[in-house]
């Protein structure tokens, strides 16, 4: 195991994640193959360390991720951080699993937007806003344009790599930004960040970004997995359900299919 491993946290988790699915200690031994009472043994003795290959079945076994069974205190998560953990890991899920639809923005595409006269962008999340960058000396710059303002830089943001966006339930689209500082030192790794954004009917709303490190790894994994599914060319979904019925040697028509949209009288 690396040094980064923390045997109390990971200890912590899987009580707290057993208690939470109802699951009993022996039951989860048997199922990773280990003998009953070696959790409770493994918590009792600090020179006692689980091999890498048990903290790997164990995630597997409770359905969550590695880097959140060893790095996150899941038992000192406020109600929105666990909930939020929860929506991150189920994105990252259905999009490995190919259940999602994510669109691609580059950077070349969001650092070009162009409006209207009147200041309008036909982007939810970005808008025309005046502002003043740091330049390092006495006289900042002052700046104008379509920018997107990020959580962690506000106005002064530029696009930093490919984004991309999924529409949810209603019209929702959820925005995945890779943003940095306009202005910024070289290697300067907090000029960069990796935001999720929401825009309903009501406006937009920051949900979370790798900034805050209770959500660091979920989002970065989350972008990982979101950059991977962009690489491959998607089906549709109309002939992705054919050959999925295929698949499942369905080959009957649907009656939904056949009969006309309206009636002809």
């Amino acid at each position: 195991m690396a040094k980064e491993f923390n045997k109390d946290i990971f200890m912590r988790n899987v009580y707290h994640l057993l208690q939470g699915r109802d699951i009993k200690v022996g039951d989860l031994e048997r199922s990773v193959g280990v003998s009953v009472g070696y959790l409770a043994k493994l918590k009792k003795n600090a020179d006692l360390r689980p091999g890498i290959d048990l903290v790997i079945k164990i995630a597997e076994k409770l359905e969550v991720s590695i880097d959140t069974l060893v790095g996150v205190d899941m038992d000192r998560l406020t109600a929105t951080e666990a909930y939020m953990q929860r929506f991150l890991q189920k994105l990252k899920r259905d999009t490995e699993g190919h259940k999602l639809r994510w669109g691609r923005e580059t950077k070349a595409e969001l650092s070009n937007l162009k409006g209207d006269i009147n200041g309008n962008v036909d982007h939810p999340f970005f808008s025309f806003e005046e502002f003043v960058v740091d330049t390092g000396n006495d006289y900042p710059s002052h700046e104008e344009g379509f920018v997107f303002v990020s959580d962690a830089f506000g106005a002064e943001t530029a696009i930093h790599g490919d984004c991309y966006n999924l529409r949810m339930k209603n019209g929702a689209k959820l925005f995945l930004a890779d943003v940095e500082k306009v202005c910024h030192y070289l290697n300067d790794f907090d000029a960069y960040a990796k935001e999720i954004w929401m825009h309903t009917g009501a406006g937009k709303q920051f949900l979370c970004s790798n900034k805050n490190m209770r959500y660091a790894n979920f989002v970065n994994n989350l972008f990982t997995a979101v950059a991977e599914y962009c690489r491959h060319p998607q089906l549709p979904a109309d002939y992705r359900s054919v050959i999925d019925a295929f698949m499942k040697d369905d080959l009957a028509d649907d009656i939904s299919a056949l009969m006309p949209d309206e009636p002809p009288f």
